[in-house]
């Protein structure tokens, strides 16, 4: 399948893989914890045309620079979750980015409204995906959920206890 980068995103250790409809009360989110710490996770979404649905991705990936996934023909990975999906949208944002999700206070509430629409804007593009900024830094990804709602996926590499590469199959 053709294979898009979408460019780099930074993050710390904890990173939120998660339709971006939810709130961290949903059993569907998953938090990677001890996740290489870097300025360089490149992104890339695998698309392709699928049946009746037109061009839809396929693959989600993320790797850290330190990880030469080109160079190894068969990374080990791992499953680690099922994902969850209700609004047709998968996303991976450092987890200090999905705090501003869905909570008892108003000004939080707003502030998830605006990080939801800003992602829903995102993927009703004709690509589907990109990359999710804040002041001008890229924070996160978010793509449509290769066919839509249900259940997809989410692999990982771990190396010396660190996670180096995360996977979500949408086929």
């Amino acid at each position: 399948l053709p294979t898009q980068q979408l460019g780099e995103l930074s993050w710390e250790k904890d990173v939120c893989v998660s339709d971006p409809c939810y709130d961290k009360t949903i059993g569907c989110m998953e938090i990677l914890h001890n996740v290489k710490a870097g300025d360089f996770w490149n992104v890339e979404v695998s698309v392709g045309e699928i049946d009746s649905w037109g061009e839809r991705a396929y693959v989600l990936a993320l790797y850290h620079e330190d990880f030469l996934h080109e160079e190894k023909k068969s990374p080990d990975w791992k499953e680690y979750a099922i994902l969850g999906v209700d609004s047709g949208q998968m996303s991976v944002f450092d987890d200090s980015i999905i705090g501003g999700r869905k909570s008892t206070k108003k000004d939080s509430e707003a502030a998830a409204d605006v990080f939801y629409e800003k992602c829903c804007d995102i993927t009703s593009t004709d690509e589907r995906f990109g990359l999710y900024y804040v002041a001008g830094e890229a924070v996160g990804v978010v793509t449509s959920s290769g066919r839509g709602d249900g259940g997809y996926p989410l692999e990982v590499v771990i190396e010396d206890n660190e996670i180096m590469a995360i996977r979500i199959n949408f086929m």
